[in-house]
């Protein structure tokens, strides 16, 4: 997926996200002895365009193809300008599952889809980066790793700060 800029039909496009250089995409996957393949021939080399954005302005686009069909036509006289100019817009992914409920939260997906929504309404006010909520992620310990955690926060802690204890009172009563 790529946007063509055309500037003469009042066309512009751009890049919203694209993967990095070690990345490829190709037209047809299959399975084989449970192993994905598929043809290198058909094989295109990152980066990769995932989104895009178009703007057609319509008064270019409808003056152009007026202008099209009316070559030897004068020109009518031009309009009053209006605060803001006519315009379409789009915004393309190339993957609904970009504001699916699984990845709506991974790698900011939801601040694009919702910036996306703002652009398209024209609320360009409303476009921000959100700050990351910072979440707990759970740690998972293996049977001798937990086993080891146990050990040494219930007794090894404890027991080693009851002994520096027991020596700091003995002591300080040999002292006396």
């Amino acid at each position: 997926m790529a946007g063509k800029t055309d500037p003469k039909r009042g066309i512009t496009a751009e890049e919203l996200v694209r993967t990095g250089q070690g990345s490829f995409t190709v037209t047809r996957l299959g399975m084989q002895d449970g192993k994905i393949v598929f043809d290198p021939k058909e094989k295109k080399e990152g980066p990769v365009p995932l989104a895009a954005a178009v703007t057609v302005s319509l008064e270019t686009l409808a003056a152009g193809e007026a202008q099209a069909k009316k070559e030897g036509e004068p020109k009518p006289a031009p309009a009053a300008k209006e605060e803001k100019a006519k315009e379409a817009r789009v915004v393309v992914f190339g993957d609904a599952d970009v504001a699916s409920d699984a990845f709506i939260g991974a790698q900011g997906n939801g601040n694009l889809v919702l910036n996306a929504v703002n652009w398209l309404g024209g609320e360009q006010e409303l476009i921000s980066i959100l700050p990351k909520r910072r979440i707990g992620e759970p740690l998972f310990l293996g049977d001798g790793e937990s086993m080891f955690v146990r050990l040494l926060t219930v007794w090894a802690i404890p027991l080693f700060i009851f002994l520096a204890g027991a020596a700091v009172y003995v002591r300080r009563r040999q002292l006396r």
